[in-house]
């Protein structure tokens, strides 16, 4: 019983980095029509947010002025 209980206990039980990833971006309050995932509004935002620096950090930095 002991070897198996070590066995059991090898397994790696830590989600993936994919996984991870998802439960963090996801709506815990919100499900979607089919009850799958739903992208979290502060995700959303933090990115546009994100996408927008570094697109004026680009044209600043590179366009010739």
């Amino acid at each position: 019983m002991a070897r198996f209980l070590r066995h059991y206990f090898a397994e790696d039980t830590q989600p993936g980095f994919r996984k991870h990833l998802l439960l963090k971006l996801q709506d815990p309050f919100a499900r979607n029509a089919h009850g799958g995932f739903k992208l979290s509004t502060l995700s959303v935002g933090v990115g546009g947010v994100a996408g927008f620096v570094l697109l004026v950090f680009l044209y600043f930095n590179l366009a010739k002025i």
